[in-house]
């Protein structure tokens, strides 16, 4: 299954790969079938869940790519749980205008250089929650960046391998990045006036993900 120009709350710029038959769980609420709204109506609140599905720069079968993000949020509380994401040349995670939605159960697989990230959050930090995070790059790179003053909330991070943990790249608050319940401890990188090695907080048991049968991981 392929699902082109599809984004959570816009479109997305990547190609969407299920390598397994099973499809993804997709939830909504708020609203119910066949509600009917007045001539007055300009908001809808509606809940957008999303599990159990893949993204890689190729399954194997050529058909992603793996230009642009993996998953991009804009704005909204869409909430998203067991993701793998593998080897896309851009963020892994990305959000914007204020998304304060969830992330629970990710595995992210680096083995290709090049890439941005593996988290981009932009602009206000409306504190999105990040839950069982596993991140692992055999190539360096970039780990965790926040811009503006952005930020969030991390439970259960493992990070390994990345040149650069945490870069608050327009030198926003440290404090905007809570990991396991306190502010990052993190120390300044050598000349470096914005970016971070994690002290604390990046060790976390990884992700078990041999269960997870419908993905079919090429490591």
């Amino acid at each position: 299954m392929r699902v082109d120009d599809l984004m959570i709350g816009e479109t997305f710029n990547d190609v969407l790969t299920f390598v397994a038959s099973t499809t993804p769980e997709i939830s909504i609420g708020g609203i119910t079938a066949n509600q009917e709204f007045s001539p007055q109506t300009t908001d809808v609140s509606v809940t957008i869940s999303v599990n159990n599905f893949t993204f890689s720069a190729d399954d194997g079968s050529g058909a992603s790519d793996g230009s642009g993000d993996d998953v991009e949020f804009f704005g909204g509380t869409v909430a998203v749980s067991n993701m793998y994401l593998e080897n896309n040349d851009d963020d892994s995670i990305d959000w914007t205008e204020g998304w304060s939605g969830s992330v629970t159960n990710a595995y992210i697989s680096h083995t290709i250089p090049g890439f941005s990230t593996v988290f981009e959050g932009d602009k206000d930090n409306a504190n999105p929650t990040f839950t069982n995070i596993t991140a692992i790059s055999s190539v360096g790179g970039t780990g965790l960046q926040f811009k503006k003053e952005s930020g969030g909330t991390i439970t259960g991070l493992h990070l390994v391998g990345y040149d650069v943990d945490l870069d608050l790249k327009d030198s926003g608050a440290l404090s905007n990045v809570q990991i396991d319940g306190a502010t990052a401890d993190a120390t300044l990188y050598s000349g470096e006036t914005n970016k971070y090695k994690l002290n604390s907080g990046k060790n976390a048991a990884p992700l078990e993900i041999s269960k997870w049968s419908w993905i079919t991981p090429s490591f």
